[in-house]
């Protein structure tokens, strides 16, 4: 008995529901259709973002890159015609220059924003090793605008905005400090340089690779600033870019074996982006 009574309640609320829907659709179907609507809209939309956030960082990675591949090519302008390479080396210098600056601006993830200004720092880190171009002390037109203090400080200011980027990966961090070091180094301002091999050291987020590095390089600071009366110092603050410093570093370290090896892929420490870098750079990310 109580079954059927269930089961004719439920039969009436049914068709009293079939019956009030019509009624109920004029008055609350319009605002349903809207609130659906919006929902579909935000999701699109959001939607949308992501898709532009994620090509924008693409674009910002590619920009980057190509960058990077231009400066590298800076050591291998040939010197046969001066006029051409003074005018290749100032053209990639204005091209790098203009992609940092893009990202800078138009980029969104602020690890890519510091990936920029490394490269910014070996920009003007690699112009000051460059050797001079012939002809360049009587051509005024064959050398850079900039003197090499300007580019050191430009390098120093772009490493230490990378530094100090908020979200910047740790390893993008290193390699800044590992900038800072060296061109302190080239200026002999051997507190700064101790300070930023320090930093690295004391950090408890910077790979192992870079915490040696940086050992052996702070230790080796005091060989760096001893005076001597006579001959010539046995050692000098180094003009090679880091990249190829940490190489040497890390091909002393390796154990000598008789067969093939396999090395790990390692970011360069040192102030740079790609691997490719020939600037302050270090081990693969």
């Amino acid at each position: 008995m109580k079954s059927e009574r269930r089961h004719q309640l439920q039969t009436n609320t049914l068709a009293q529901g079939i019956y009030t829907f019509p009624e109920l659709w004029r008055r609350y179907g319009t605002k349903i259709l809207l609130a659906i609507c919006a929902i579909l809209a935000i999701y699109l939309f959001v939607q949308h973002q992501m898709r532009q956030t994620r090509e924008r960082q693409e674009q910002a990675e590619e920009v980057l890159s190509a960058a990077v591949d231009g400066m590298n090519s800076l050591q291998r302008i040939p010197f046969d015609n001066p006029p051409a390479a003074a005018a290749r080396r100032r053209d990639i210098q204005e091209q790098t220059e203009r992609a940092v600056q893009q990202v800078l601006q138009d980029g969104k993830d602020d690890s890519i924003k510091a990936e920029a200004l490394l490269v910014r720092g070996d920009l003007n880190w690699n112009l000051v090793q460059l050797p001079e171009i012939p002809g360049a002390a009587t051509q005024p037109a064959f050398r850079m605008k900039e003197s090499d203090e300007e580019l050191l400080e430009t390098a120093r200011k772009a490493y230490e905005s990378a530094s100090k980027t908020p979200g910047a990966r740790a390893s993008t961090i290193t390699m800044a400090r590992l900038g800072l070091a060296a061109v302190a180094e080239q200026r002999r301002q051997w507190d700064a340089a101790r300070s930023a091999y320090d930093s690295i050291v004391d950090d408890a987020s910077a790979p192992a690779p870079f915490k040696e590095i940086a050992k052996e390089k702070r230790d080796n600071l005091a060989k760096l600033q001893k005076p001597l009366l006579i001959g010539h110092p046995a050692s000098a603050p180094t003009t090679q870019s880091i990249a190829e410093q940490l190489e040497q570093l890390l091909a002393a370290t390796r154990p000598t074996t008789t067969g093939p090896t396999t090395q790990p892929t390692t970011t360069k420490p040192g102030p740079t982006t790609k691997p490719t870098s020939t600037a302050p750079t270090q081990p693969t990310r």
